[in-house]
């Protein structure tokens, strides 16, 4: 009985039970899974194709950005490591 109980649990561990699949159909209506991708927000200014950073602008169009605390340092702030 312990046996299978390890069975599951590894068998269980190796699947991601959190991956999201969306469904689309092909001109021909062949129906395929593919893996749920999140759309990167752009920035909110005219023509630019930058990645938001803060309040809905990249850094180029005034997103404050932290700073690093260090006296005489001008690098960002390195979050984890």
């Amino acid at each position: 009985a312990v046996s299978k109980k390890r069975e599951k649990i590894s068998s269980a561990s190796t699947t991601n039970t959190r991956e999201k699949l969306s469904f689309a159909a092909d001109d021909e209506g062949k129906v395929t899974a593919r893996r749920a991708t999140r759309k990167k927000n752009e920035c909110s200014s005219d023509g630019c194709t930058n990645r938001v950073v803060n309040g809905g602008v990249c850094i180029r169009h005034g997103a404050k950005v932290k700073r690093c605390s260090s006296d005489g340092c001008t690098n960002r702030a390195v979050e984890g490591g």
